[in-house]
């Protein structure tokens, strides 16, 4: 088994590092915003889109609903946390968010806020649906107008490799991704682990390892990947917050059980925006956001 989970890490990494390339290329021609809250959004948010819209289908709405943000508490508490990590140890330095970053902040805080309201309503519905593909349109729309006020065009050779190399590279992590958690949870549960600790801890982080392993290679490659991973990850999760979401609105969902995860859901976007609003993070303001998914994760499991 172990063998078989290094194989998929050592696979992982391999096209973890392709994403980074093709970021690193795109990035001064389309911008920071557009090439990691858009394009790496959309692709890191792929796996989960497609098993949210089968779960949906199948009418199993609340494992569609506790899918749809699960990963919210994970990437922007302790995914973010070793991003600055990783990035100190590299550049030596905090990471200092670059552009207009704020742009993804303000839209994380709109879908909170409709999160918000599904959590009150105790029911998630074709109305949330609606606002919450409103937001995210208008959040699409945004980027693409900054990216054609931008001086530079892509020449399209750069525009050709780079999108094969992502492209190919996201299709490999999608690939990978149902297996190797899979093979996590077996090796998990042979070893006499808990099932509630399974399904609270250990499956969440291993279906969020692809994200996680192309952000510490863009936070490794290139002074600017620190802030690129963090815009990647909020770019993901805004998708998440909103598309997903929307899914999960059309049949219908009770939330149910899930009010307590969705405020810890909440919570975690609360942390992660007032730690960057003043365009850096620290060291010791990471660990704030790793405190916080300890004692978030704690309260989920207490309340559950």
């Amino acid at each position: 088994m172990l063998a078989v989970l290094l194989a998929y890490l050592v696979a992982f990494g391999a096209a973890s590092m392709a994403v980074a390339a093709a970021a690193d290329m795109l990035e001064d021609y389309l911008g920071q915003g557009f090439t990691g809250g858009v394009l790496l959004g959309l692709l890191s948010s792929l796996p989960e889109t497609i098993f949210v819209a089968s779960a949906t289908m199948r009418g199993d709405l609340q494992v569609a609903l506790g899918s749809a943000v699960g990963g919210n508490l994970i990437l922007l508490t302790l995914g973010a946390f070793i991003v600055v990590l990783v990035y100190f140890l590299k550049w030596r330095r905090p990471v200092t968010m670059r552009e207009d970053f704020r742009v993804e902040l303000s839209f994380m805080g709109a879908s909170s806020v409709v999160l918000f309201a599904v959590v009150l309503a105790k029911v998630i519905n074709v109305w949330f649906s609606i606002a919450f593909v409103s937001i995210y349109a208008v959040y699409v729309f945004t980027r693409v107008r900054r990216v054609k006020e931008r001086p530079s065009q892509i020449p399209p050779s750069v525009a050709l490799k780079a999108g094969l190399l992502m492209g190919s590279a996201a299709a490999a992590l999608i690939f990978l991704s149902k297996g190797f958690v899979q093979q996590i949870e077996e090796t998990s549960l042979s070893v006499g682990i808990p099932p509630i600790v399974l399904a609270m801890l250990i499956s969440p982080v291993a279906a969020e390892m692809e994200e996680s392993l192309s952000a510490l290679a863009m936070a490794s490659r290139f002074e600017g990947g620190g802030s690129m991973a963090l815009v990647s990850f909020m770019g993901s999760k805004i998708e998440n917050m909103t598309v997903l979401l929307a899914i999960v609105g059309l049949g219908g969902a009770a939330v149910g059980n899930y009010s307590v995860y969705l405020g810890a859901v909440l919570l975690a976007n609360a942390a992660f925006t007032l730690t960057l609003m003043d365009g850096k993070v620290t060291l010791r303001e990471a660990g704030g956001l790793l405190l916080a998914y300890v004692t978030l994760v704690a309260f989920s499991l207490a309340f559950r």
